[in-house]
């Protein structure tokens, strides 16, 4: 980043320090990323940040950043689960057809699907997390989140806020994370 000063967006006082995450003045989320040129996101990047900002309840997200993210955990799940499929086909297919689980393929299911609970277990704050900030970018409260537990009806129209497009410029969650580009 080029040495210039920086402003908050809220009380709009100006600084000289880049590395300023909250401003002294009035204490609006000040991340680096926002500060300077918006970043465009794809899928790896997207999911490295839902990582990076596992612990940020308050900020907002950009909707490329919740929908690449959700794309990477879509395929690692789809992944994951395939796996689980193959394997289940295998162990019936080789009983005999008496429906009973070959017990060669025991350990290869039980650490494939060991693997699925652990990546599941890891994800669930970074991806509630990443709804919490889509949510404050469409000027929602985290509340909406729990539409969620409402499923199959509630998750549907959790998605249907978070496709909505973030509000233009500074809202009550923070700056706005695309700057001046479209989103």
């Amino acid at each position: 980043m080029d040495n210039h000063n920086i402003s908050c967006p809220a009380c709009g006082a100006c600084y000289d320090n880049q590395n300023l995450i909250v401003c002294p003045s009035c204490g609006a989320d000040l991340h680096p990323y926002i500060v300077g040129a918006p970043q465009k996101y794809n899928i790896f990047t997207a999911y490295i940040s839902m990582f990076k900002r596992f612990s940020d309840f308050k900020g907002r997200s950009r909707r490329s950043e919740f929908w690449y993210a959700y794309l990477a955990n879509f395929i690692i799940i789809f992944v994951m689960v395939g796996l689980l499929m193959i394997i289940d086909y295998l162990a019936v297919r080789d009983s005999g057809g008496s429906g009973e689980f070959a017990h060669k393929y025991v350990n290869a299911f039980n650490i494939v699907y060991f693997i699925f609970n652990v990546y599941a277990f890891v994800t669930l704050v970074p991806q509630i997390a990443l709804i919490i900030r889509r949510l404050h970018d469409t000027g929602r409260s985290a509340l909406y989140a729990l539409f969620m537990l409402l499923a199959p009806v509630g998750s549907a129209v959790l998605m249907v806020f978070l496709a909505f497009k973030g509000t233009s410029g500074y809202n009550k969650y923070g700056p706005d994370p695309c700057g001046d580009m479209s989103d």
